[in-house]
């Protein structure tokens, strides 16, 4: 199967019938927060201030070619790439070599155009997210995508009749923040701290999933759905 890039809903080869050379994502840079103070040796380090190392933006650096003897349609082409790549904004990104994921990425700096006889290539690089997403909420698990070494197996949905201890695996880089669906009230006791549900849907910002295991205990007389995909470096 040939490699491909899926961007603003349209395919590099299926779509424009050019290939792609590489497809290179550069790992985002760290946040770093210090702060000197005079007359002391060193300075203090603010980045894990909040719990969690933060992130820049990342590149992805890609290089697509294309191949016609008729120069007037290789001029052609090189415009219907330039349209789609600088022309759709922030858009969602998949690479066919990671299936299962996407970035969230544009194009902010020209293409690089060459031309050798009837040959074009373009140089260009995406500026993305730092985190990939996974294309599927969690619990979801489709075999061609299902990662054996990182993924997890595993319910998202609980059925509640007076209390249910519960274990939620969280497979990001980051903690999460799910998405609380609820066809009755329900308690989620995490540690010393209970958070409140009512019927519905509701995203308490306060109400997040550690990296990895997650022990809840449920109280109430319901279904409970937790709504989260995954964000990895």
């Amino acid at each position: 199967m040939i490699s491909q890039i899926i961007f603003n809903g349209k395919k590099s080869y299926t779509d424009f019938g050019v290939t792609l050379s590489y497809f290179l994502p550069q790992p985002p840079s760290l946040k770093i927060i210090k702060e000197d103070v005079p007359f002391m040796h060193g300075s203090y380090d603010f980045s894990l201030l909040y719990g969690e190392q933060a992130y820049n933006d990342r590149r992805i650096l890609c290089r697509l070619q294309f191949f016609d003897t008729d120069k007037i349609r290789l001029y052609i082409k090189y415009g219907e790439l330039l349209e789609w790549l600088i022309g759709s904004g922030t858009s969602r990104l998949e690479y066919t070599g990671e299936p299962g994921l996407y970035y969230m990425a544009r194009v902010e700096e020209t293409p690089s155009w060459n031309r050798f006889y009837a040959t074009g290539s373009l140089d260009f690089a995406f500026t993305a997210y730092p985190f990939k997403f996974g294309i599927r909420n969690e619990g979801t698990d489709i075999w061609d995508e299902f990662n054996f070494e990182t993924d997890y197996m595993q319910d998202v949905k609980f059925n509640v009749v007076g209390t249910k201890n519960i274990v939620i695996y969280n497979p990001s880089s980051r903690k999460i923040v799910p998405t609380v669906v609820c066809d009755a009230a329900i308690d989620v006791v995490k540690g010393n701290i209970t958070y409140k549900f009512s019927t519905g849907s509701t995203k308490d910002w306060h109400f997040e999933l550690e990296k990895g295991k997650n022990e809840f205990t449920l109280k109430g007389n319901g279904n409970i759905e937790f709504v989260f995909r995954k964000e990895v470096l």
